[in-house]
């Protein structure tokens, strides 16, 4: 009767919401009962992956009946089709904690999208594994070339700062002009904005002083001429409003990109290029350059940029570097290597 009259309010009376739930309905009530409890950004986040792309997938399936070769099927869709591994794991997120909320709540015996019984992995290509989070850094004339194409002088000093600096997006437009030291050249990272709110830091370690170069001096300067008389450093170019979110810089960016007629890659590049750029021309101090970006240690430099730190000499017999950064002349950096 339910699988011929799955709507039907009569079944509902008889035997309870648990057996006629929809993945929709057991997804609303399940974000509901965590407003209070996620932050507003992971909120924000679960909110979208589910009207975009869990709703679409297998939303109109019963949670009783819901199978894992079912949500195998949604995964290796169309809908999810050349997206990278982490997203859709990111994805299976909210929907496997609401199915543990199902199965608590006695609708179900087992979850169909536990990590047990649902491998993510094998339902992506194996040429999306690493989609987005391989550092592809731009050379300088790929740099030139898209500053060039900034059709705003806001916009332009923006990404002048991000490739000069390595911050985060979030913690780009969270800047203040108080966290601005132009006599000591350097900078304070101490928040991000995330889905319009203000929080700190992703990491203890993220909260750093960033040296600043004569690039990213002369940019900053440019922009107090714009901005001085607000608290954030960077505002919307056409707005002229403080940015809320991540998002609105890939609107700026990618417009930028195919102006400037080279290879498209998504805005997080400029945190690679500062880094990649800083081994394999200037050959710095790793230790020195992990504090730069936020990290603990130099794991994630040897992780991420290990052919930039191999091809460099200065590296090796165990050599993290000598040099510093920006207290070198910026001719020294030239064109990045890829």
């Amino acid at each position: 009767y339910l699988r011929h009259f799955p709507n039907s309010k009569r079944a509902r009376v008889i035997l309870g919401h648990g057996a006629t739930c929809t993945v929709s309905e057991l997804l609303d009530d399940f974000l509901v009962e965590q407003q209070d409890q996620l932050a507003p950004s992971t909120m924000a986040s679960w909110r979208s992956m589910t009207e975009e792309r869990i709703k679409p997938g297998v939303g109109h399936l019963l949670v009783r009946d819901l199978t894992t070769s079912q949500i195998a099927a949604w995964l290796m869709s169309k809908n999810m089709h050349h997206l990278s591994l982490k997203f859709v794991r990111n994805c299976v997120t909210p929907l496997r904690r609401a199915l543990y909320h199902a199965v608590k709540q006695g609708h179900r015996i087992e979850n169909p999208a536990s990590s047990k019984s649902l491998s993510v992995k094998e339902c992506v290509p194996k040429a999306y594994w690493n989609t987005g989070w391989v550092p592809d850094p731009l050379n300088q004339a790929e740099i030139d070339a898209v500053l060039a194409a900034c059709e705003t002088p806001a916009a332009r000093n923006f990404f002048s700062v991000a490739f000069e600096t390595g911050l985060r997006t979030g913690e780009q437009i969270a800047l203040k002009w108080k966290d601005i030291d132009f006599d000591s050249r350097r900078l304070n990272v101490e928040r991000a904005i995330v889905e319009g709110y203000e929080k700190s830091t992703k990491t203890l370690a993220g909260q750093r002083t960033v040296e600043l170069s004569d690039t990213a001096i002369e940019a900053l300067r440019d922009q107090l001429d714009l901005t001085k008389h607000r608290t954030r450093v960077f505002c919307h170019p056409k707005t002229l409003l403080a940015f809320k979110n991540s998002t609105q810089i890939y609107a700026i960016w990618g417009p930028a990109v195919r102006r400037a007629e080279i290879r498209y890659r998504c805005p997080r590049q400029t945190r690679h290029t500062y880094a990649s750029r800083l081994i394999s021309v200037k050959g710095v101090n790793l230790f020195w350059l992990a504090k730069q970006m936020g990290h603990v240690g130099i794991q994630m430099l040897n992780q991420h940029y290990a052919r930039w730190i191999e091809n460099n000499p200065r590296y090796r017999n165990g050599n993290v570097g000598t040099a510093t950064g920006p207290s070198l002349p910026d001719a020294t950096l030239g064109a990045g290597q890829q």
